[in-house]
């Protein structure tokens, strides 16, 4: 490898290194908003959930209350036959006690239902709720440790940035490595931040995977500087 391919690679482990923190410092932000979005779901999932219960149980209560109210009704119409002095009122009164005894049993069966359902839908609610709340945490100190992070990647930001500048520079010193300098930034900058690549087994181009010719890897092996024909990129061993 040649000194200035080899100066060329360092500088570029610099800025991948570069490149990689400030890519994560600029999602962490969307990753703590998704860890969000999260806590809001699941938060909004937990009072659906609390509401149908709470809807279950007044619906309990409501059938509980017919039934008594029904009862009632039945004793009150009960008490009324010692009164009756005539047989069709006193067949009417029979039948409406009649009537009024199926509605509670029908209300009784229905009650057992719901109350089935009540006693799941607590069940459910509570173990949703122990749940929620576990995720909720986990993600509340995930978002704490993103936080964390992104502060201190962006500290440290500025040391790497700074040690980039200066590998650079004590390059320009150089004129051939000053003009390889300007080349590597200029391929660096149209392909993706990826300006020399190791030649694979098999021969061809780490960036391309394009054969090379047995010139080229001749003269991988021996010259300063070897371009890539396909993609542009500089090649070393």
């Amino acid at each position: 490898m040649s000194r200035i391919i080899e100066k060329l690679m360092g500088l570029q482990a610099k800025d991948s290194e570069l490149d990689s923190v400030t890519a994560w410092i600029a999602a962490i932000p969307e990753e703590i908003n998704n860890g969000k979005k999260e806590i809001d779901a699941l938060n909004e999932s937990l009072k659906a959930a609390d509401e149908e219960y709470k809807k279950q149980a007044v619906a309990q209560q409501e059938l509980e209350n017919d039934i008594r109210k029904f009862n009632e009704e039945i004793k009150k119409s009960q008490s009324e036959l010692y009164a009756v002095k005539t047989n069709d009122l006193y067949t009417t009164i029979l039948e409406g006690i009649k009537n009024k005894k199926n509605q509670v049993s029908d209300a009784e069966t229905s009650l057992l239902e719901l109350m089935d359902k009540v006693e799941e839908e607590k069940k459910s609610v509570s173990a949703l709720k122990e749940n929620a709340a576990k995720q909720i945490a986990e993600m509340k100190s995930r978002c704490q440790a993103l936080n964390t992070e992104k502060d201190a990647l962006s500290a440290s930001l500025e040391s790497k940035k700074k040690a980039r500048d200066e590998s650079a520079e004590s390059m320009k010193s150089d004129s051939s490595l000053a003009k390889a300098l300007e080349q590597y930034e200029r391929i660096r900058k149209s392909k993706g931040g990826i300006a020399v690549v190791k030649v694979k087994d098999g021969n061809a181009c780490g960036g391309c995977n394009i054969a090379l010719t047995r010139q080229q890897i001749i003269e991988v092996s021996s010259a300063d500087i070897v371009v890539c024909e396909n993609c542009g990129r500089m090649l070393c061993a």
